[in-house]
């Protein structure tokens, strides 16, 4: 209910990043992890229900005859009880194989809330990013405008000719048309990114926080083995483990005690009286397999062949995160030396342009210069945001390898 109420007031509120995971309930795929996780887990307790008696009631009314005889109809019913004493231990093996089952449903339940996750995030930042290029694009071309509007007034003083406004309507154009694209990827990320939360209106986006210097990502330990596609390999080997030691045991016999009350009809079983026709049994019964033609032993190798396998992967894929690990700690480093980079390079353009400007006004410069540095500024604000879209993106490719 907290959760559906949340999700009301983001209708129309700006989409926290921080909020992300607490909306991951309604998207299908993850919703569809937790059934399948449900389903192992009400398989869950084999071996506890093995001991439970088995009951069978047969009840019904026929009409027949007998050779020359009139016919009749008569009711008949069998009540029957029977339980299991011992099964060779294939009950217990079962039971294991089950309890792995659920716990590869729990490794694969947190690694699909980890993809979904990783995946919104990716749509966000995205989504973010093209924000940001579309306020720095709208920011330029009013300025174009501007240096547009003072080439006019130079103009018509006489300072100059029409030809030095041409490079400000043509660069008009161009911010326009990459304006227009920029719009397209917000609307675009923006309902992508509500249908994998099932929002159903587009939020808005909060006001852009300052950049953290310290990431407390980097020192966070990792292990392999605790990944959830390592957890969930090796619970599919326990499982074929399990079920291979209960194909192997297909020779040990079964031994089961049982009750039966039986009604029978004329039919079935011709007395002069009904009471005559009523049945009690009381037994214990062994059953011994002598040769299945040897489906069980092949059976028991593809599982034992098939689990070394698994195992093998499982050894490969620890190998394979643990150098997705360093190499993610490598770009969250490479992306945030290089978006300090970027920050000091747009202080130079702004730096450049200032100057320009000011020179442009001596009449030391002529319109192309001031449209150049215009261009080199938002270049530059351009480049920083797409450096701190590669940052977040290498922050949140270590998020979802650390399960945060």
């Amino acid at each position: 209910m907290l959760i559906l109420m949340l999700m009301g007031v983001l209708h129309a509120a700006p989409l926290p990043y921080q909020q992300l995971p607490e909306l991951l309930t309604t998207n299908g795929e993850w919703r569809k992890s937790q059934s399948l996780l449900e389903a192992a887990e009400s398989r869950r307790g084999a071996l506890k229900r093995s001991f439970l008696p088995t009951l069978m009631a047969r009840a019904g009314r026929e009409s027949f005859t007998l050779g020359p005889g009139s016919g009749r109809t008569q009711n008949y019913a069998t009540l029957e009880a029977s339980i299991n004493v011992y099964n060779g231990g294939r009950d217990q093996y079962l039971d294991r194989a089950r309890e792995a089952s659920y716990m590869a449903g729990m490794a694969d339940s947190d690694d699909v809330r980890r993809h979904v996750l990783s995946r919104t995030r990716e749509l966000w930042n995205a989504w973010r990013h093209h924000h940001e290029a579309v306020k720095i694009l709208q920011e330029t071309l009013k300025t174009n405008q501007d240096h547009l509007k003072a080439a006019d007034k130079r103009v018509r003083a006489g300072l100059t000719t029409e030809a030095d406004t041409l490079d400000f309507r043509q660069y008009a154009l161009e911010l326009e048309q990459e304006l227009a694209r920029e719009e397209e990827e917000v609307d675009d990320h923006g309902k992508l990114l509500a249908a994998v939360l099932g929002l159903s209106e587009l939020p808005s986006l909060p006001e852009s926080g300052a950049h953290a210097h310290d990431d407390n990502l980097l020192t966070l330990p990792f292990s392999p083995e605790t990944h959830p596609k390592t957890r969930a390999v090796l619970a599919d080997a326990e499982t074929l483990k399990a079920n291979s030691i209960r194909s192997n045991r297909w020779w040990t016999p079964r031994v089961d005690v049982y009750g039966a009350l039986t009604h029978y009809s004329d039919r079935q079983q011709f007395f002069d009286s009904a009471a005559q026709r009523e049945d009690m049994a009381v037994g214990a019964m062994i059953t011994l397999p002598l040769f299945d033609g040897g489906e069980a032993r092949r059976e028991t190798q593809a599982l034992e062949h098939t689990r070394r396998g698994e195992e093998l992967y499982a050894t490969q894929l620890k190998r394979e995160l643990a150098a997705e690990h360093e190499k993610a700690l490598v770009h969250v480093k490479l992306t945030h030396n290089l978006l300090h980079k970027a920050a000091e390079s747009k202080k130079l353009a702004e730096k450049y342009m200032s100057l320009t400007l000011s020179e442009y006004q001596r009449g030391v410069k002529n319109s192309p210069d001031v449209r150049e540095a215009n261009e080199r500024l938002a270049n530059a604000r351009l480049s920083e945001a797409q450096t701190r879209w590669d940052h977040e993106t290498a922050r949140a490719n270590l998020m979802g390898l650390l399960g945060k």
